[in-house]
């Protein structure tokens, strides 16, 4: 219902702007007679003709209901069309005649369209275009945004959001039918006499607006309807808001009363002339009075109408809230929670000086306010802050009060005399406190006005952070777990001695301060501690006490005199306990204080860390697994014997953890379960009766020592190849007790292992391969001792056998002939040296007779050469070497890195792979350092390029390129040319050959033309320059390489001051561009232009040998210029 009554109050209104509109007719005929300025407020995006707020009201009563007709069937919003059709026609100054239009004409041409049409017929067209954005988002930001789009027209959109704004024209974004239904609900009943409607209120029809005022008459009353409208009453006066600043939003069609709103509230009519309506900046910011000798006036100082409403001094220290500020920015609109105060001079306000952090002192009190100002009330003294850092934000302006603040929350004002400018140097550590015979002050001792707060009695051992200090650094402000204490004399601070590792005696307790110091309590004592290595940090500057930690933590304060002072030696190494009959003391047995604390019978066997050492040596503090255990003489330590393999004579032993009987020992296993397995001994207890048993470097643990027996071997470190296949692998030397078959050699012909033992009489060899273990292999098995070497068959009459000839199984695989020519590897020999085992690229091939071949002599080395010539054979063997032949030519390698890997006897020829394949030998000489250059003959069979008096283009290039190979190619360079012939080479092609070859530099050889001017000659060059708009197709990660087009940029400067130099030409300049073999090479690459064939003269001598041979050699300098 209460929707309903503010229908019938908008429908009233909307009733007495028809009549108005009636009686405005002649005003809408004489605007149908402007029909050629139609269009102009929209297409030049200019602002609506300003107009008075009657003949507004009265063309949007006009065709309001038009519009709501219009958008009742679709999402559109009528204050949309409302508000384009004041644009479209200039609040309808801009229609023409019969034919004119309120929207954009949508009919035919020529034919006439009611109001009513226009608006049906342009918001049925506009939802048609937009209908499924309209109706995904029918706000109006949309719609604005949707028919800014539909109409063509930049800006409108935010011209329709100021319209509707300013005469709220969002009142009439309702229905038609909702329209009627409310105006058939607000029409009296017939039967109902017009006597009985006289109590009924209805406001008046009024104007929106939207503007900020300031009340600053007084006298005017504030009423419910405009004064003197049946119904109105009273409800406040202008006196009540003198000086407030408020917000009009409607005005009464004679522009006599306006309605107003203060902070979102309305208050109701008044008469305009109780306003000041002076331009007014909005703000919002809070800031201090600080100044009392101001006027606080109903508007800024000097304007018309102003009023004096108070002085500053009534609020001193205020902190205030600024909502505007005058167009000048002279005075300032002042609140105090949510109260209006007035304007007010700006000078008013700002704390003076800079923020710092200071020191109270003095018999002065903390107010709300500074203090006699009205309302100022006690908060706190000074002295509740002595000692204590504040903030001092600022003071009057008078500088009589300050603004003091603490950790962020203000504290109030106070007499600025309270306020140290004691200089102080911030720091920020921590410090003990170890000395309890000095003050605490509120201000460095010695300080005007500063007080004493106590004594570092109460603080003594007290770690505390130092916050600052005095500039001579004698005082330190200090705090404690966030709360401040106050100043102190340095020599109150710092422990005493120096951080020292130490051990701990007697029966004296650990506490958390100095024993006897307020707020001490117990911690643990010196007994709960012995044995075990403590950290002392220092004492107290008496010595009395001393600050222990373990382990980086803080333990606690002890008496100094359970602080042992041991001389040690600190170490890191771990041993084994050995022997069960040695005391585990706190101290090195016979050291004043030392404590039994246990037998090294219950750590018999285990393997400690050994953390210090007494000087003298004699004893050993110990750890085992992080824990401390305590001091053990030496003699208690230590593995009998050297370490040595062996093997299990007995399987009826257990193995433990620790020495059998050893408190804790457990069992882990039985010694059977390493029958004819090779163990290593570590050693033995003292008393020889258990041994530390590994295998294969992993603790087995103890066992009793008579289930072992030593394994006679020797320690040897070299390799060899596997070439008898008939022999077994065993766990120990064949015949040893308990000894396995685990595996035969069969497999293992031509493997090379790692042999690192041999039994005393050397028969037997232990064998690895690639790090794991194989076993025990006779040395039958094995070939010779000495390195491999390079070997080439000489006699191809032997043969060569899978096995030794005349060793059972041996069989024929090959002539020796078949390898004739190549260089092989002898790998293996038998024992009498009679039979070679050889291999082929690491590849072996089987057994040959020694007296079919000869060693190849040579010297292995390692360094890359790069191939440089053609022309040289690579050899299976050095050339001239007994049935050597070639296998490739350095053509085919000229430009490639080579690794060499041996050089031959009288160092001519050395041994190549490339690419990780070995190809042989090659005369060194094909290493001489060279470049490769790149030539391309522009165009080319199918393509001439330029043609004048017969001559092609293609023709020349070639000739020109040619004749630079010749004199390249005799300065050692190696030459590489698009083509040599006249044929079509596509330009892509150019590029992908160059960029496969080994070429260094890209030098593309034209000559230019210009058919319209036959008077240009000279000589252009060009790099590459990158252009967005011919992306590259096969070069995209080096064509625009920074690098490849500075080395471009050298190469065209170099062969370009060369050419010009010696033709004489005109120099028409380097110049860079995207030309396709300059983009797709992915070397430094030129185009050269050597002349115009479009000039008569040029052409002349461009056709001479003469000066063709001066271009090329010309090129040619211009190219070993640049490679020096």
């Amino acid at each position: 219902m209460e929707k309903k009554k503010k229908l019938a109050l908008f429908l009233a209104c909307s009733a007495s702007i028809l009549q108005l509109v009636s009686a405005m007719q002649p005003l809408a005929s004489v605007a149908y007679a402007a029909e050629t300025a139609r269009s102009s407020t929209l297409t030049t995006g200019t602002e609506p003709t300003a107009v008075d707020q009657t003949a507004a009201v009265a063309y949007i009563g006009l065709i309001a209901d038009a519009a709501q007709k219009a958008t009742e069937n679709n999402p559109i919003d009528a204050s949309l069309l409302i508000g384009y059709s004041i644009l479209y026609t200039d609040w309808g100054t801009t229609l023409g005649g019969q034919t004119g239009n309120y929207l954009p004409a949508v009919g035919q041409s020529g034919t006439q369209q009611t109001l009513a049409d226009d608006f049906r017929i342009f918001a049925d067209t506009f939802y048609s275009a937009s209908k499924d954005s309209l109706n995904a988002a029918p706000d109006r930001e949309t719609q604005s945004a949707l028919l800014e789009s539909y109409v063509k027209v930049p800006g409108i959109a935010q011209q329709l959001a100021a319209l509707i704004a300013q005469y709220n024209l969002q009142t009439y974004d309702l229905t038609a039918a909702a329209t009627e239904a409310a105006i058939a609900e607000t029409k009296p009943a017939a039967a109902v006499p017009t006597s009985a409607l006289s109590s009924t209120v209805v406001e008046p029809a009024s104007v929106p607006v939207n503007y900020t005022a300031t009340i600053y008459k007084v006298g005017y009353s504030i009423d419910t309807l405009p004064w003197g409208v049946p119904g109105y009453q009273l409800v406040a006066t202008s006196s009540d808001y003198i000086g407030s600043v408020v917000q009009v939003t409607k005005e009464s069609l004679d522009h006599a009363y306006g309605y107003i709103v203060s902070n979102g509230t309305g208050l109701g009519w008044v008469d305009l002339k109780a306003l000041k309506t002076a331009e007014r900046k909005a703000v919002a910011y809070s800031a201090y009075i600080t100044s009392g000798g101001y006027e606080i006036d109903s508007l800024p100082w000097g304007e018309p109408g102003y009023a004096l409403i108070g002085y500053t001094s009534a609020h001193l220290g205020k902190q205030v809230d600024i909502t505007f500020e005058s167009a000048d920015g002279n005075y300032k609109y002042a609140s105090s929670n949510g109260k209006a105060i007035g304007w007010v001079d700006k000078r008013a306000f700002g704390l003076t000086g800079t923020e710092k952090v200071s020191f109270l002192q003095g018999p002065y009190s903390i107010d709300t306010l500074p203090w006699g100002t009205p309302g100022y009330a006690y908060v706190g003294a000074a002295g509740d802050y002595a000692g204590i850092e504040v903030t001092v934000k600022g003071t009057t302006q008078n500088g009589l009060y300050a603004l003091v603040s603490k950790d962020g929350k203000d504290l109030g004002w106070i007499d600025n005399r309270a306020i140290t400018n004691m200089k102080a140097t911030p720091v920020n550590y921590s410090a003990y406190i170890t000395s309890g015979g000095y003050e605490i002050d509120s201000l460095p001792w010695g300080t005007p006005d500063f007080t004493l707060v106590g004594y570092t009695s109460g603080q003594l051992g007290k770690q505390v952070d130092v916050l600052y200090e005095s500039l001579d650094g004698n005082y330190k402000y200090v705090s404690s777990g966030g709360k401040s204490i106050g100043w102190v004399d340095k020599r109150a601070f710092g422990l005493t001695g120096t951080e020292k590792t130490s051990f701990l005696q007697g029966t004296y307790s650990i506490d958390t301060l100095p024993w006897g110091t307020p707020g001490y309590a117990y911690v643990g004592a010196a007994g709960d501690y012995a044995g075990i290595e403590v950290t002392v940090k220092g004492t107290t500057q008496n010595g009395l006490y001393a600050l222990i930690s373990k382990d980086g933590k803080d333990l606690g304060w002890i008496d100094n005199r359970a602080v042992k002072d041991l001389k040690v030696k600190q170490v890191s190494y771990s041993d084994y306990i050995t022997s069960g009959g040695y005391e585990i003391d706190s101290l090195p047995w016979g050291e004043p204080g030392f404590a039994l604390i246990g037998y090294t019978s219950s750590q018999l066997g285990k393997k400690v860390d050994i953390l210090y050492e007494s000087l003298d040596g004699n004893y050993k503090y110990v750890n085992a697994n992080g824990k401390n255990v305590g001091w053990i003489d030496k003699r208690a330590f230590g593995l009998s014997g050297t370490e040595y393999s062996a093997t299990i004579q007995s399987g009826s032993y257990s193995i433990d953890t620790l020495p059998w009987g050893t408190p804790g020992f457990a069992y882990v296993g039985a010694s059977g379960d390493y029958i004819g397995a090779e163990l290593t001994v570590k050693g033995t207890t003292k008393n020889g009766l258990y041994a530390l048993l590994f295998k294969n470097g992993q603790e087995l643990g103890w066992v009793d020592n008579r289930a072992i027996k030593p394994l006679n071997v020797q320690v040897v470190a070299y390799s060899a190849y596997i070439s008898g296949g008939q022999f077994e692998i065993d766990t120990l030397p064949w015949g040893e007790y308990g000894f396995k078959a685990i595996g035969s050699t069969a497999s293992l012909v031509g493997v090379k292992a790692d042999i690192s033992k041999k039994t005393a009489d050397g028969n037997y060899l232990y064998a690895s391969l690639n790090g794991q273990a194989l076993g025990w292999i006779d040395k039958r098995a094995f070939g010779f001792d000495a390195p491999a070497y390079s070997w080439y068959i000489t006699d191809g009459s032997y043969s060569i056998t899978n096995l030794p000839t005349g060793t059972q199984g041996s069989a024929y695989l090959a002539a020796a002939s078949a390898y004739a020519g190549k260089e092989l590897e002898v790998i293996g020999q038998t024992q009498d040296g009679a039979q070679r085992w050889v291999a082929v690229n690491g590849q072996p091939i089987g057994w040959v007779d020694a007296r079919a071949g000869r060693i190849l002599y040579s010297t292995t080395t390692s360094y890359t050469a790069t191939i440089g010539y053609g022309g040289y054979s690579i050899d299976s063997l050095p050339w001239g070497t007994q049935g050597f032949y070639s296998v490739a030519s350095s053509s085919n390698y000229v430009g490639q890195t080579a690794t060499v890997s041996k050089i031959s006897v009288d160092g001519s020829y050395v041994f190549i792979t490339i690419g990780g394949k070995a190809l042989g030998w090659i005369d060194k000489r094909a290493f001489e350092v060279h470049h490769v250059v790149y030539l391309d003959p522009g165009h080319g069979g199918t393509e001439s390029g330029a043609t004048y008096s017969g001559v092609l283009e293609k023709t020349l290039n070639l000739e020109v390129s040619n004749e630079v190979k010749t004199y390249l190619e005799a300065l050692g360079y190696t030459v590489i040319m698009t083509r040599t012939t006249d044929q079509t080479v596509s330009l892509l092609s150019r590029s992908i050959a160059a960029n496969a070859s080994a070429a260094e530099i890209f030098v593309s050889i034209h000559h230019n033309a210009m058919p319209t001017n036959t008077t240009v000659t000279g000589v252009e060059t060009y790099y590459y320059e990158y252009d967005p708009n011919y992306p590259s197709l096969i070069n995209a990660a080096m064509h625009n390489d920074p690098t490849r087009i500075l080395e471009s940029a050298q190469l065209a400067a170099a062969i370009h001051e060369s050419v010009v130099g010696s033709t004489g030409a005109v120099d028409r300049g380097i110049r860079s561009e995207t030309f396709s073999v300059l983009r797709e090479t992915d070397i430094p690459a030129v185009l050269l232009e050597l002349g115009y064939m479009s000039s008569p003269t040029e052409l002349q001598k461009l056709t001479s040998d003469s000066y063709q041979t001066i271009l090329a050699k010309a090129i040619t300098s211009g190219i070993v210029s640049y490679f020096k």
